[in-house]
């Protein structure tokens, strides 16, 4: 029954996507060089991962919209419609995975297979979202900025947790590709 806030909260989701998305390519050319020089990215695979860093932004910010439907959909109890906004990623990227093995595309590759899954699903989930929750009306930015203290108030430990999970889990990769030379 909170048709207002819950397209006020996705609005901030998706916008918040996007302004770390472009954050992340405003900081990148200050710190792509340095830290490809650091995890020893070197010969030909750098530039598979110096274009893997530009486009990761783009990829995090059409994942970021795609969550957010998926999400919404759940809040709608339409678990349905969300799991096909999440299966419509998975079938993309499978596919363009096996294109690209099948191409040899290599990481640019991956990386645009990756993208082009999480955009079908942020366009699957956005039509989805209209047909399955006809209340969800999207904020216009403004009233949806009078919802960005309470996002962040909630939502910041949260993903201060997950970030500190995730570079648990990760740290070692990062040490092994700093200390050991790879091919």
């Amino acid at each position: 029954g909170a048709d207002d806030e819950a397209g006020a909260y996705a609005t901030v989701s998706v916008l918040g996507y996007a302004v770390l998305g472009l954050v992340w390519l405003a900081v990148l050319p200050l710190v792509r060089d340095p830290l490809l020089d650091f995890l020893r990215v070197g010969g030909e695979a750098r530039p598979g991962a110096d274009f893997a860093f530009t486009a990761g932004a783009v990829v995090f910010t059409l994942a970021g919209a795609a969550n957010t439907t998926v999400y919404a959909l759940q809040g709608y109890d339409r678990f349905d419609l969300g799991n096909a906004a999440s299966l419509t990623v998975s079938f993309v990227q499978a596919a363009g995975l096996g294109l690209t093995l099948w191409q040899g595309w290599g990481l640019p590759g991956v990386v645009c297979a990756t993208g082009a899954g999480w955009a079908a699903g942020a366009l699957a989930g956005a039509l989805l979202l209209r047909a399955g929750a006809p209340a969800f009306r999207w904020a216009s930015p403004r009233r949806a900025a009078g919802f960005v203290r309470a996002s962040l108030a909630y939502g910041a430990p949260l993903q201060l947790a997950n970030l500190l999970g995730v570079a648990h889990q990760q740290v070692d990769k990062l040490l092994l590709a700093r200390w050991v030379a790879l091919a």
